[in-house]
């Protein structure tokens, strides 16, 4: 849930499934930019995880808000009575933990991400008990943290952490199709050991940029189409092998920012 979308009717903008992510800011601008990260009462950095108890506890108030205003039963849906009744109904908790940017000083350690993500689950179920929960999604691999296989089977090891998700989201970028297998097949070998076979894998992120320096997530916009339809038919045809419900393409548009050029 971010504080760039303006709390009034879109009804093209009905999403059934929320990212409980601290992207939003203490002040909001409505001219075309739009800051990011998570507010100052909720962490010392912008993109920083709430990781102390005053501001895990300012962090839960917000998400309980956050489910009363678009989850069932909503005084959103309730204040707007002409558009079709599409409550949030499905929550992932947090982004890529694994990952230095979005967690603090460094990557989190699983058992430090169990606590934000069994006090969140708590309070969403608290407000809808039928809600489904996600855990983060968690980067496949990078140099700056642990891959994402390791720190899913790392969380497992959390005591009860099981009955705090619904189902597991992953990033599993890579350059090209097959290697987005392989990071899903790692993933679900370990959910397979854990007992979480049968368990859901959400793909809230898969894309590449036409714009950046890597060589391996930077392309042309036609090789850019050829590996979207590429991976996207493979894990169509795949879905029911690895248990994927849902995919997601990001980013629907490359944008400027600090680590991406603009798109060409």
């Amino acid at each position: 849930m971010g504080a760039c979308s303006r709390d009034e009717p879109q009804p093209k903008l009905r999403p059934p499934t929320m990212i409980v992510y601290g992207e939003t800011n203490s002040s909001p601008s409505w001219n075309g930019t739009c800051p990011f990260g998570s507010p100052p009462w909720a962490a010392d950095g912008s993109a920083y995880a709430p990781q102390t108890p005053a501001t895990r506890t300012a962090f839960q108030a917000f998400v309980r808000d956050l489910v009363r205003r678009y989850g069932r039963g909503g005084s959103f849906w309730r204040s707007h009575r002409g558009l079709p009744r599409r409550p949030v109904t499905a929550f992932q908790v947090w982004n890529e933990p694994n990952y230095p940017p979005h967690w603090g000083d460094g990557p989190s350690l699983a058992r430090d991400y169990a606590v934000l993500l069994k006090l969140i689950a708590r309070t969403i179920r608290t407000v809808d008990r039928k809600a489904t929960i996600a855990t983060a999604g968690l980067l496949a691999s990078s140099t700056r943290g642990p891959a994402g296989y390791r720190y899913l089977d790392s969380l497992y090891s959390v005591k009860g952490i099981k009955k705090y998700f619904d189902a597991v989201s992953v990033h599993p970028y890579a350059e090209d199709t097959r290697g987005v297998e392989g990071e899903l097949t790692r993933i679900r070998n370990v959910m397979r050991s854990r007992g979480e076979g049968r368990t859901p894998i959400w793909i809230s992120e898969l894309g590449w940029a036409t714009g950046g320096g890597s060589p391996y997530f930077s392309m042309s916009p036609a090789e850019q189409a050829q590996r979207l339809s590429s991976s996207f038919r493979w894990v169509a045809r795949n879905r029911k092998r690895f248990g994927v419900s849902r995919l997601i393409w990001f980013s629907w548009s490359d944008r400027a920012g600090p680590a991406m050029a603009p798109a060409g």
